[in-house]
């Protein structure tokens, strides 16, 4: 099933977004590029570990989708103009290109970016400028995002098996892995569960991990079907928890009533208290709940429908909250609302849909260099291509991945490494909508036809 985006709300999306409202193909190649056949090549050691010239060269150590964006980031202080990408077996060069700089020769540290997104061959790769600089190997293979899904996938089951002790400080992690594994099963079910789609009967493997982090929560929260006394005091927590079990309870309607009804009486139980809170609250600390009250409502909105919440929410446009981070989880508000089968308000439908694809664009014109917000980012360019279908949404997000897994000038693996503090970072969401990107472009000729 797919998710209605509110009709005339869509249209305004597709006028920011700049297109017709179809996948745009990725342009093809314009430099040469040699055919090869190189076989795959399983368990190969990938590192951003690369020989000592002066040029560095940064790839994503995660590898690269067969089908998908492919780029290189590389720091050259000398002259380097071009390079090839080769075959690890053989030898053998399989494309050449350009490297398009992204600043001034002038200024003594020369950034830029090596394409070859045209590469569609199968195995273990390297890159060689012509002075002569390698990057470490890389794979390019068809279906990782599937596999990295999976890995993460199992990771988080794992770790699930072992309760982490929650505390005020560390419940924003918490609810960012739950909305992380909701939306993504939300939002697209044939990437999560392929041939199950949204089956009652069938729960997802991260509907269920979402389960086992919401009894977590409920157990750290409540006690004897009240809110426990110490939470209580907390306003900006108490909106966090009718925001994330309101979204629990509408996403077990069907898999589990009585769980949801559960969820649903903490939601509006949490809410209620912390518009007590709010309203004893100066004009300052009000502010500071912004994001998690305008989540709150919309997700309440979403769930139950009432002039309460729907008000709730209009009274924030147009100065509409932002964030979906451990920390900020405004856009979750914005995606409610939109996405809700709940009467909404044309107009702040479009404040609201204007304001989304503005700051989905803003991500698009960063500098590549920018590391800041990486997984922020990279959720945003995935709502925007499920919004637009659009092929420059898909090369952001792709884009960001790479960089979250290696292609950044500290060559660190923040998304692939144990020993980072990002990689218990989610990334559900982001990986089931490159899939579904990959999904709904298979499928695109054959609906045409049609």
């Amino acid at each position: 099933m797919k998710i209605r985006i509110y009709g005339t709300v869509a249209v305004i999306c597709l006028a920011f977004a700049g297109v017709t409202g179809c996948n745009t193909a990725r342009p093809a190649a314009t430099q040469a590029q040699v055919s090869a056949n190189s076989s795959y090549g399983d368990g190969i050691t990938v590192s951003n570990n690369i020989t000592p010239e002066e040029d560095r060269i940064y790839i994503s150590l995660a590898g690269y989708e067969k089908k998908g964006s492919k780029q290189a980031l590389i720091e050259s202080p000398g002259e380097a103009e071009s390079f090839e990408v080769i075959s690890s077996e053989g030898d053998e060069t399989v494309y050449e290109g350009t490297i398009l700089y992204l600043n001034d020769e002038g200024s003594g540290e020369r950034t830029g970016t090596c394409d070859f997104s045209s590469v569609e061959n199968e195995g273990s790769f390297y890159i060689r400028t012509d002075l002569g600089a390698k990057s470490g190997e890389f794979e390019i293979k068809e279906g990782l995002y599937k596999k990295l899904l999976s890995d993460r996938i199992s990771y988080f089951g794992e770790t699930g098996t072992e309760k982490e002790e929650l505390d005020s400080d560390n419940t924003g992690q918490c609810i960012l892995r739950i909305t992380d594994y909701l939306l993504a099963q939300e939002f697209f079910p044939e990437a999560i569960s392929p041939g199950a789609g949204n089956d009652p009967h069938i729960i997802p493997r991260t509907t269920l991990l979402a389960k086992a982090e919401v009894d977590n929560l409920m157990e750290f929260a409540t006690k004897d079907e009240a809110i426990k006394p110490q939470v209580e005091k907390d306003t900006g927590l108490l909106y966090r928890l009718a925001g994330v079990f309101s979204l629990t309870a509408y996403e077990f309607r069907e898999y589990d009533p009585e769980y949801a009804m559960e969820c649903v009486d903490i939601a509006t139980e949490a809410y209620r208290l912390a518009e007590d809170g709010y309203r004893e609250a100066s004009e300052t600390d009000r502010k500071s709940f912004d994001d998690e009250r305008y989540w709150a409502c919309a997700q309440l909105y979403k769930l139950l429908g009432g002039k309460e919440y729907r008000e709730a929410v209009h009274g924030y446009a147009p100065d509409i909250p932002k964030g979906w981070d451990k920390d900020n989880f405004g856009y979750l508000g914005t995606v409610a609302y939109l996405t809700c089968y709940n009467k909404i308000d044309l107009n702040i439908g479009e404040q609201l849909i204007t304001a989304l694809m503005e700051d989905i664009n803003a991500v698009l014109k960063k500098p590549e260099t920018e590391e800041i917000s990486l997984s922020e980012d990279a959720r945003l360019m995935v709502l925007g291509n499920y919004i637009s279908k659009n092929i420059k949404y898909v090369e952001g997000a792709e884009d960001c991945l790479a960089r979250l897994y290696g292609k950044n000038l500290l060559g660190k693996d923040y998304a692939g490494s144990p020993d980072s503090g990002s990689y218990d970072e989610p990334q559900m969401f982001i990986l089931a909508g490159l899939i579904d990107s990959y999904i709904y472009e298979d499928k695109e000729p054959e609906a045409m036809e049609k």
